[in-house]
C-alpha cells in the first residue's frame, strides 16, 4: 500500500515532471478513466502514456483500491496543471 500513499502523489508527479516522463493514470472498475481530469482539460493530456492504478473488476482490497484511487487523483491533478501552465506559455 505505500505505493498508493496519496501524500506521495504530488511528489511523484514533481519527479516525473522534472525527469521528462510525465503520465496519466487510470482507474475504475468497469470503465476505467483518467480520475481527477475534467472533460476540459482531456486534450492536454491525450498523447501522455497511460498507466494503472487500480484497474479491473474484482477489487480484494477495497482500502487499496481507494487508496490507488486518491493517488492516481492526485497525480492526475498535478500533471494536469503542469500541461495547462506548458500550455499557456507556449501559447
Amino acid at each position: 500500500m505505500a505505493k498508493w500513499a496519496p501524500e506521495k502523489a504530488g511528489i511523484e508527479a514533481a519527479k516525473d515532471i522534472a525527469s521528462g516522463s510525465v503520465k496519466i493514470y487510470l482507474h475504475g472498475s468497469f470503465a476505467a478513466y483518467a480520475v481527477g481530469v475534467d472533460e476540459q482539460f482531456m486534450p492536454l493530456i491525450k498523447g501522455l502514456p497511460r498507466e494503472d492504478a487500480g484497474v479491473g473488476c474484482v477489487i480484494d482490497d477495497l482500502g487499496v483500491f481507494e487508496a490507488q484511487r486518491e493517488y492516481a487523483t492526485r497525480y492526475n491533478k498535478f500533471i494536469v496543471e503542469h500541461m495547462q501552465s506548458r500550455s499557456e506559455k507556449n501559447g
